[in-house]
């Protein structure tokens, strides 16, 4: 009888044993084609799977997809390809890659205002508000997604400016740290706010000098999340005539120049598809920022910022997205024009506003998006496109309807200043454009609720 049973039992084990092999694959090889200046662990650091791992067949395509998404998101290359072979349970990645063109030299003709809005209809398209010089973007310096950048600039702003970013600190890649530098003199300098938008004061000679020292240590210990530790410190000073006769708060206390540091701790967890124009995941940031380390006593700010985003397929085509983002000072005293800043400012843009500033201490602003994918082509210029990494673009074109809204929270300066402590609206049609997973440009549509409308431009490279 116990013979039997343990028959019976051994049969069993050995037929899930069996299902168990049949049902997985040992991915024993990972090959690698086409990257010539990348090195093998920064795109093996970028798999879901290593070699000598097992995983589930019905888990297969899951691996390859995300892998080949992690691929593009690191932005060294037009597109990633992962072939699957395998026998008698061993299998085999077939890792095939088109890198992007990693040298950028440049020739800088780019705006001082804002954005290329502003310069447009508010200040006429004056060319003596254009910055020109030279910049170097090496996005790849030595195989490991090192980034070097170096800029000379002169025109409107004449600024220095030195990057280094180097994220393979560690064996595992999970540690890197960025080191960066930045001078920058002006003739004019925007001292204050009215009717929500920057007043400037100009002068013959250099009035507004501003240092920047920066060092960040990053930690990313999975694929889509990262700890980051940023230390800098500022060093700034504007003429006397500025404080004097127009602004005796713009640093704050009848200052003419501040000095102070800066800690600030940032966790991420990026789950999106693509990181230059998203359809599908989440993407979590929160921030917290000490400005002032009672060193120099010039500045005191501590501030919690936090960024979510939420997008998903309604189908193929058609697509929603949602993005939640604020900011919240800890520290309610004045903080000075200088710091004074909220919406209309870098990546923090309200739709149908780009004409104007609104400063405050916090900040909400929600953003939420339909669109429609008109077209997603890939082809080749051929042999008269003399640069390999261009040869093959790929163009995707959304159709999208925005609306956007946001509330600023102003206790200071915000006389004559009526878009604080108000909810505002806008939104609007849009044309986007998205060539070779790294430059979008928007062609937009958008009203807000002032009862205004424009057509605005907006152009973004992701690397």
């Amino acid at each position: 009888m116990f013979k039997t049973i343990n028959a019976v039992l051994f049969f069993i084990s050995f037929s899930f044993l069996l299902n168990a092999q049949q049902d997985s694959v040992l991915i024993a090889h990972v090959f690698i084609i086409g990257n010539k200046q990348t090195c093998d662990d920064v795109v093996l650091r970028e798999l879901t799977v290593k070699p000598g791992q097992k995983i589930a067949y019905m888990n297969l395509p899951q691996h390859i997809e995300d892998s080949e998404v992690n691929l593009i998101n690191t932005k060294l290359f037009n597109s990633a390809k992962i072939n699957f072979k395998e026998e008698n349970g061993i299998g085999e990645w077939i890792v095939r890659l088109d890198e992007v063109w990693y040298i950028y030299p440049t020739f800088i003709f780019e705006l001082a205002d804002r954005n290329f809005n502003v310069w447009w209809r508010e200040k006429e398209h004056a060319l003596d508000r254009v910055n020109m010089g030279v910049r170097l973007d090496h996005i790849n310096l030595t195989g490991h997604r090192d980034k070097f950048k170096l800029k000379v600039q002169f025109g409107y702003t004449h600024k220095y400016e030195f990057n280094y970013d180097f994220p393979f600190l560690n064996e595992k890649g999970t540690w890197g740290l960025n080191l960066s530098y930045m001078y920058s003199s002006n003739k004019e300098v925007g001292y204050e706010t009215e009717d929500n938008k920057l007043e400037f004061y100009k002068e013959d000679d250099f009035i507004y000098h501003r240092r920047r020292f920066t060092t960040v240590a990053y930690y990313r210990p999975r694929f889509r999340k990262t700890h980051s530790f940023k230390g800098e410190f500022y060093n700034n000073d504007v003429a006397e005539s500025v404080v004097e006769s127009y602004n005796p708060d713009f640093f704050n206390g009848q200052r003419t120049r501040i000095k102070y540091f800066v800690l600030e701790y940032t966790f991420t967890n990026n789950q999106l598809d693509h990181f230059s124009y998203p359809m599908r995941g989440y993407y979590l940031e929160a921030k917290l920022r000490k400005e002032g380390l009672g060193i120099f006593n010039d500045v005191n700010m501590l501030s919690l910022s936090t960024d979510l985003e939420y997008y998903y397929k309604l189908n193929e085509r058609w697509g929603l997205g949602h993005e939640l983002k604020g900011r919240l000072q800890l520290n309610r005293d004045n903080p000075g024009y200088y710091h004074y800043t909220a919406l209309g400012y870098s990546d923090n843009q309200l739709r149908g506003y780009e004409l104007y500033v609104i400063d405050g201490l916090d900040y909400i602003l929600g953003k939420h998006r339909i669109n429609y994918r008109i077209m997603d082509r890939s082809w080749t210029f051929g042999d008269w496109m003399f640069v390999e990494q261009f040869k093959n673009p790929r163009l995707r074109m959304y159709a999208t309807f925005a609306l956007e809204h946001g509330y600023v929270y102003s206790p200071f300066f915000n006389e004559g200043n009526d878009l604080g402590n108000r909810w505002l609206i806008g939104g609007g049609p849009s044309l986007d454009m998205l060539m070779y997973n790294h430059f979008l440009l928007q062609v937009q549509y958008s009203f807000n609720g002032l009862g205004e409308n424009n057509l605005f431009l907006h152009f973004n490279i992701s690397f």
